[in-house]
């Protein structure tokens, strides 16, 4: 029979959240500011997606036939643009919020990250962090099909994939 060897490191929740907090309130405004370039993708999606639909006859009232309700939908060459811009919001979000995840692993070795850190990741990764995303994804609803816990347990245990992608 093997025998359970103790780990040298222990995990105290006390510890880990002092530690933690004494990171946030240091790296605060650094935090904060990296937090608002990253959102700017998703905000500049939703302004231009909402000009686009205050364009008179930019929009059209189409009934939902399953629920008889009415609804405004974009004209189909607008969607293609509003879709278009969705995927290039995304694609960008993705380079910037892995440059956010590399901002967090040096704030957790306490050195000040750059702001130039968001846009320093290779697009390489952010073509494996969007992979990586989809095939997570598909797991854990393949696990939700099987039974609610294996995709439960399978969320759980690829989270945080994006930070091995950084590294």
């Amino acid at each position: 029979m093997s025998e359970i060897i103790p780990s040298s490191h222990t995990f105290v929740i006390k510890e880990v959240l002092s530690t933690a907090w004494g990171l946030v309130k240091k790296y605060f405004k650094t935090v904060v500011i990296l937090l608002l370039i990253t959102m700017i993708p998703g905000a500049v999606e939703t302004l231009i997606t909402w000009i686009i639909q205050q364009i008179p006859g930019a929009t059209q009232m189409i009934t939902d036939p399953m629920t008889n309700m009415p609804s405004l939908q974009p004209v189909v060459v607008l969607a293609i643009i509003i879709n278009i811009l969705s995927i290039i919001s995304g694609v960008v979000g993705a380079w910037l919020g892995l440059g956010l995840v590399k901002a967090n692993l040096q704030i957790l070795e306490d050195k000040k990250p750059e702001y130039s850190i968001l846009t320093s990741s290779p697009w390489i990764r952010v073509a494996r962090l969007i992979g990586g995303g989809i095939l997570v994804g598909l797991a854990v609803i393949a696990g939700i099909i099987a039974l609610i816990l294996p995709g439960i347990w399978i969320a759980t245990r690829l989270s945080l994939f994006q930070y091995y992608i950084a590294e």
